[in-house]
């Protein structure tokens, strides 16, 4: 199996750890440290990458805030993709907020500072913009998006141009 293969193999088993029967809740934490460990150290440049980042949100009940953090944190410091990056600081900044809302505003703001140009950096602008910047009439500011594809786009790619926004979502 190649090293690809073998990361994806990896964060297969990390996200279905949850839905196996057999780990008890409270030992699901030991079961996915290691899981997500694994895919930090070796598979951080992969495209999917992301995926991990998410898993390790959404897991973080098992994880511990704590450890989900420092796995954040982990990243940012190896990862050299803008979106991974943002990604984890924008679920660490939540993640450590509720303990320490100093540390959480640090993230946001590192994001706005280092990753504007990212979704994560467009939802950060979106809680910081002034209700009278988003009135009805005024210019629509810019953000950054990614379709179903991948493919990658802002607002302002469609400036002078009639512009459907269709927002919708599975909660």
């Amino acid at each position: 199996m190649s090293s690809a293969g073998e990361g994806r193999a990896t964060l297969w088993m990390a996200l279905n750890v949850t839905q196996n029967k057999d780990i008890r809740s409270k030992e699901r934490g030991a079961a996915l440290t290691p899981l997500y460990e694994t895919l930090v150290s070796k598979h951080i440049a992969e495209p999917w990458f992301i995926d991990v980042v998410k898993g390790i949100n959404a897991q973080k009940k098992y994880l511990g805030n704590e450890a989900a953090v420092a796995m954040f944190e982990a990243i940012v410091e190896s990862s050299k993709a803008d979106k991974v990056n943002a990604a984890a600081l924008f679920f660490a900044a939540y993640t450590s907020g509720s303990d320490d809302p100093d540390k959480g505003r640090s993230y946001l703001e590192r994001i706005s500072k280092d990753y504007p140009k990212t979704t994560y950096g467009t939802a950060v602008t979106a809680m910081t913009t002034k209700p009278a910047q988003s009135e009805v009439g005024q210019i629509a500011p810019n953000f950054y998006a990614e379709a179903f594809d991948g493919f990658e786009f802002s607002l302002e790619d469609y400036r002078g141009k009639g512009v459907v926004l269709d927002f919708y979502g599975f909660w």
